[in-house]
């Protein structure tokens, strides 16, 4: 068929199998089964974005991510495929008609991983995705009392959310 690519396999500690590779990143777990992010609907914490080192990640923004590993995205983050196109700056029509594996343009790629990375910070920093999926739905005072998920169509609004994660994990409200 192909040439196999060396992959890493990482163990947990509930049996979920951490996979990261070059072209790919992969994530298995038994309740839940997405391609490029990690979410898992248990309550585990082993659940990341894998890639090891940026240059993995880099390949698998060059590459693309799969519609696939977008609707898990999608589904991991309980944000709608119109949201998720207007963060991505794609027509909802466009992503509605690549079929599963199709690879999306690095750009909106970039982007939905930045997404991804943001949600798994939020995990960590509030226990639980569902926590975090409803901090992102409510207005925040520090943010000029607008909704999180407000910031999420430039890197530099999902930048300023991961600078209010870090300063929530360190306690810092102002």
């Amino acid at each position: 068929m192909g040439v196999k690519k060396k992959k890493e396999y990482l163990e947990s500690k509930d049996d979920s199998i951490l996979i990261a590779s070059d072209s790919m990143a992969y994530y298995q777990s038994y309740s839940f089964n997405p391609v490029v992010l990690t979410f898992s609907k248990e309550k585990s914490n082993s659940g990341q974005l894998v890639p090891k080192g940026s240059s993995s990640l880099i390949s698998l923004i060059k590459k693309g991510i799969t519609r696939k590993s977008l609707d898990d995205l999608i589904l991991a983050t309980g944000l709608s495929l119109s949201e998720m196109a207007n963060y991505m700056h794609v027509s909802e029509r466009t992503l509605r008609n690549y079929a599963s594996t199709v690879h999306l343009a690095p750009d909106p790629s970039e982007r939905a991983i930045e997404i991804a990375l943001l949600y798994e910070k939020g995990k960590e920093t509030f226990g639980t995705l569902e926590s975090f999926k409803k901090y992102m739905s409510s207005e925040v005072l520090g943010l000029g009392s607008k909704k999180p998920k407000e910031f999420l169509d430039t890197s530099v609004g999902i930048n300023l959310l991961m600078e209010e994660l870090g300063k929530i994990q360190y306690g810092i409200f102002a």
